[in-house]
């Protein structure tokens, strides 16, 4: 039997705390048969009433971080973590899968209070299962392509549901789908350094020593450092002030004015990246963007934080995303990271 054999009626999504509403307006637009079946901060299910989800299924949403069906009930008390194990194992046979433990996202990146770590949650979750006796599987091992993924997600204190997932190109291989920890360097004058650290792990690209990055929205400069640190040298534009660290680096120049009045035959020819990350509705400046990347045709990479204030930004994303195409870029893929906030993320390939 394989993964695929594995079905339920319903599926579950993990997100960003505060994406719900994005997720449900997503899903609806796009699987008109899936209804909406259960919330909560950072997890949303949904059935599927005349059919079975299966452990291969594609993304539901772009804002899923993980997602699979979602088996039974949720697991109550003291002795759910045995009991989803028990579930799990009468589900997985004689298959040879490895385990994800986590919890579900408490706060959006950047409110977390004063101490908190959610990969300590993950840590403290997964010891639990593998002290369980019903646990038989590898715990929080990083997959193979097509190896089924056993999922046990705490939504609440002592509230577990379990989910599976066949681990693909578009699956995350971390528990919850969530980046390795890491922690910025103290000059960092940004939590935008986070955002573009996880955007190379999750796309598996970064500029190097031969590359020079457009980085469009750059002040203060903390995506701009991750770059630099990267080997690139960075041409960034913002009409903000840049950290002095930055601003004083010797791969870096900075031109301080707004992206839409660049003129593409003024850059420097020899331009091989492009990073946007404007606090303005993308549909305001798509357009202008479009144009100035198609005035660039040496930009093999792009990665753009798009951002979503409204739901009007969703129904839309279709329609940015043609704007990206239009600029000669004919391989999308969008996400939204764990270190964005209410935006997404798209990595754009020529």
């Amino acid at each position: 039997m394989s993964g695929s054999e594995l079905v339920s009626p319903f599926v579950f999504v993990t997100c960003q705390p505060g994406a719900e509403k994005f997720v449900k307006a997503d899903v609806t637009r796009r699987h008109k048969h899936l209804r909406f079946s259960f919330s909560r901060p950072g997890f949303v299910t949904f059935k599927w009433p005349d059919g079975a989800i299966h452990t291969n299924v594609e993304a539901p949403t772009v804002l899923a971080r993980c997602w699979g069906p979602s088996f039974g009930t949720a697991l109550r008390g003291a002795g759910a973590v045995d009991a989803a194990c028990t579930r799990l194992a009468s589900l997985a046979g004689a298959r040879h899968p490895v385990l994800h433990a986590f919890a579900r996202d408490t706060f959006p990146p950047g409110d977390e209070p004063e101490g908190y770590d959610t990969w300590a949650a993950d840590a403290s979750l997964a010891e639990r299962v593998t002290a369980s006796p019903e646990c038989r599987w590898p715990v929080q091992a990083e997959p193979r392509r097509g190896q089924l993924v056993l999922d046990v997600i705490e939504v609440d204190a002592g509230v577990v549901f379990t989910g599976a997932h066949v681990h693909g190109g578009a699956h995350r291989p971390t528990p919850g789908g969530r980046p390795p920890k890491r922690a910025p360097p103290p000059e960092t004058p940004s939590r935008v350094w986070l955002k573009i650290e996880e955007a190379f792990w999750w796309s598996g690209v970064a500029p190097g020593n031969n590359d020079v990055v457009l980085d469009i929205g750059c002040a203060p400069g903390g995506g701009t450092l991750a770059l630099l640190q990267r080997g690139a040298r960075v041409v960034g534009v913002d009409p903000g002030d840049m950290h002095p660290a930055v601003a004083a680096h010797p791969r870096f120049q900075h031109l301080a004015v707004p992206f839409e009045r660049l003129d593409p035959a003024a850059l420097p020819q020899d331009l091989t990246w492009a990073v946007y990350d404007v606090n303005l509705s993308p549909l305001l400046v798509l357009g202008a963007l479009r144009r100035l990347l198609q005035g660039l045709p040496g930009v093999r990479h792009a990665f753009l934080t798009l951002k979503l204030n409204k739901l009007e930004h969703v129904e839309r994303l279709d329609w940015m995303l043609a704007q990206l195409r239009g600029a000669g870029f004919a391989h999308l893929r969008v996400t939204q990271l764990f270190h964005n906030r209410q935006e997404l993320f798209v990595h754009a390939r020529r």
